[in-house]
């Protein structure tokens, strides 16, 4: 048996390419690519070009009325449900500690709206693709048992406590089973199984990677990493500033008997005081109670570990974007000396550096990786 020569292969068999041997699922692709009529651009927006990189992700397998509903994990329409499941996100990782702690009233339009959101969010994710090794999964049939196998109970059980959270909100006082309801702690229990809201921060992970995706320089990476970083310090010092201000109104001697001021004010109190537990500053509310000072005792710990990860992870963050501008300050200094050395004149020298900043700009954008290096990553 002899081998085929190359020029009687076809075109999608070839496996060298450039020096460098291509992977089995780059070769399948080229050959579905030379199957295709014309082969797209990858920034290509014609609808042809989208129904061949649909056909090319999607599984093997009958197709149904469905599939067309089905959305690619990283399609437009994605993203942009995954951005206002992120602002509805917000919106609940903000108010639900106020409400939980009596800092703020409930707005039942708004706890309704957020729960159709979610009631909807779960068909949703019943029709999303997801990646499966080298390709995404497109059927409805397996993208709808992929999520019943992973977050389907979780999200499911989130909404129907909500939704009993919102009947509960809703029903009137004239009946006598109603106030027997409201009296008992079942409600405070529906809003503490709220916070059960809190596992959906995955979806706000997933949107994270995906800015990071988007950024075309690693220094707005980093800055983007630090951005986080102070966010997510934040919001858990607001988590911990409600549940100060809910343990202050818990008995006839706390610290918040001891202080005459107002909703808004007792709040800025407690966030003040829930800052410096994780910084060396100085406030002066003192834990009165018993339940205060366990309270107080377990935030400490909790700064202690949480302030401790995220001063590394800062410092990491600064050295790393300290080495991207390593060489740029290396040849600034170098300008710089040699000015200071020939006593340059101001009026000279101010030109010469607005031209050297500028080509530093367009060195940057000039960089490029080469496919040696592409190769090295992927093999």
């Amino acid at each position: 048996a002899h081998s085929p020569s190359a020029a009687s292969m076809p075109r999608c068999m070839s496996t060298a390419f450039g020096g460098f041997k291509r992977h089995d699922i780059w070769n399948h692709w080229s050959c579905e690519e030379a199957s295709s009529e014309r082969r797209p651009s990858w920034n290509s927006t014609d609808d042809s070009a989208n129904l061949f990189m649909s056909k090319a992700c999607k599984s093997d397998g009958p197709s149904s009325w469905c599939s067309r509903f089905v959305l690619h994990p990283v399609s437009k329409r994605r993203l942009l449900w995954m951005l206002l499941g992120a602002c509805m996100l917000a919106y609940d990782v903000v108010v639900m500690p106020l409400q939980l702690s009596g800092l703020m009233p409930e707005v039942m339009v708004m706890q309704f709206v957020v729960v159709t959101f979610w009631s909807a969010d779960i068909i949703v994710n019943f029709l999303t693709g997801y990646y499966e090794d080298y390709r995404v999964e497109l059927a409805p049939g397996m993208t709808a048992r992929h999520y019943f196998k992973t977050w389907f109970l979780v999200d499911f059980s989130i909404v129907m406590f909500d939704f009993l959270s919102v009947a509960v909100g809703e029903m009137e006082d004239s009946n006598g089973v109603v106030r027997l309801i409201r009296g008992s702690r079942l409600p405070r229990l529906l809003r503490l199984f709220r916070l059960l809201r809190l596992l959906r921060v995955r979806s706000l992970i997933e949107i994270g990677n995906w800015i990071a995706g988007c950024l075309d320089s690693e220094r707005h990476v980093v800055l983007f990493r630090v951005f986080t970083l102070i966010v997510g310090i934040l919001v858990l010092n607001h988590f911990i500033a409600c549940l100060w201000y809910l343990v202050g109104t818990e008995g006839e001697l706390t610290w918040l008997t001891h202080q005459d001021m107002d909703t808004a004010h007792a709040y800025a109190a407690a966030l003040h005081w829930s800052l410096t537990q994780f910084t060396p500053a100085t406030q002066n509310l003192a834990p009165i109670s018993f339940n205060e000072r366990i309270v107080a005792s377990a935030v400490v710990l909790i700064a202690l570990i949480t302030f401790s990860t995220f001063l590394g992870k800062m410092t990491s963050a600064m050295t790393q974007l300290l080495k991207l501008n390593a060489q740029r300050y290396s040849h600034e200094s170098k300008l710089r000396r040699f000015f200071s050395e020939n006593d340059v004149p101001e009026n000279l020298a101010q030109p010469v550096w607005r031209l050297f900043r500028q080509q530093q700009r367009v060195d940057a954008r000039q960089q490029r990786i080469g496919l040696s290096e592409i190769c090295d990553l992927v093999s």
